[in-house]
């Protein structure tokens, strides 16, 4: 319900008048100022719109060939011409119908357990999408935000513990390594969130904005860790059964979170621009529910490598 609640939030993001987003979309124009706040990072114009209102006017000041322009103009919705909201939301909601139907045929399955858990996690933050999106004056929007940076550091940690809950080979890893990260993160990100938008603080949102860049990287580790641990598993399985499982958990990780970790998320780690945006990068979440779910339940009803083969080929 809070995710949900969120998403009718995301669908009033505040976004940047057009005539503002196509003059800094020139090649020598810059964004260096909205009314008194001045534009030092990135991430700051996330703080800047989450403190606005659809249809307020400000004032802005952009840098062109050296030279100060101000303009004034109003804040637009950032999805008015956009059905991005609608597919997190479809995702989403895939993700918690399978999650509790994977859990209620193997409830007895440790696996089926934590993928319920990571499925969760992974939906809402996918449905919500970010806690500054959905911020307004209301205090009831600062729950999803809440629910966002508690399930966003946790899902990457719920992840690898599935993997290596995946085959027979065990690791002697301490469930305090795998989620104790994910803990200091949610710590962080939920003070800083809430310091930077109850106290309208900018200083706030630039330690949340330090903060994230580290957890990108945590997030970048932590799922290649998976991925790394699927394949060394899949190579040492002795039975195809087994193989076959693993197989399909791979295959949803590397179609539907490669875009988005070495795409997106890696950029972004490193301080450079990402080769795609957020929102494309997210549409390819769809195949991991799929494949996860698959692989859990063990459907006989289809030949893996047939159905592999011939969804790369439909892709196409």
């Amino acid at each position: 319900l809070i995710s949900i609640y969120g998403f009718s939030l995301l669908r009033q993001r505040r976004g940047l008048p057009p005539e503002i987003k196509d003059l800094i979309q020139k090649e020598d124009a810059k964004l260096v100022q909205i009314d008194d706040i001045r534009i030092e990072r990135k991430m700051d114009m996330e703080f800047i719109l989450s403190q606005k209102t659809i249809g307020e006017q400000s004032t802005f000041l952009i840098e062109i060939d050296g030279k100060i322009e101000k303009k004034e103009a109003k804040f637009v919705y950032y999805y008015s011409q956009n059905f991005f909201p609608l597919v997190y939301l479809l995702i989403g909601i895939f993700c918690f119908i399978i999650a509790i139907v994977v859990f209620l045929l193997r409830a007895e399955d440790t696996r089926a357990r934590v993928y319920y858990w990571a499925s969760f996690s992974f939906a809402s933050a996918v449905i919500i999408s970010g806690g500054f999106y959905c911020l307004s004056k209301d205090w009831l929007s600062y729950f999803p935000g809440i629910l966002y940076y508690f399930c966003y550091p946790l899902a990457p940690a719920l992840l690898l513990h599935f993997s290596l809950l995946f085959s027979k080979i065990r690791l002697k890893i301490s469930k305090l390594i795998i989620y104790f990260p994910a803990l200091i993160f949610i710590g962080v990100l939920e003070t800083t969130f809430l310091q930077s938008g109850l106290n309208s603080s900018l200083e706030a949102h630039r330690i949340y904005e330090s903060a994230f860049y580290v957890f990108r990287g945590y997030l970048v580790l932590f799922v290649l860790s998976a991925m790394l641990y699927l394949i060394t598993s899949y190579r040492k399985a002795a039975l195809e059964e087994e193989k076959a499982q693993i197989k399909w958990i791979f295959y949803g990780l590397f179609i539907g979170l490669v875009p988005f970790i070495l795409l997106y998320q890696l950029p972004l780690a490193v301080g450079i621009d990402p080769l795609l945006s957020q929102e494309f990068s997210n549409a390819f979440f769809i195949f991991i529910p799929l494949a996860f779910a698959f692989s859990i339940v063990k459907f006989k009803l289809m030949n893996i490598e047939l159905v592999i083969n011939r969804s790369i080929v439909y892709s196409i």
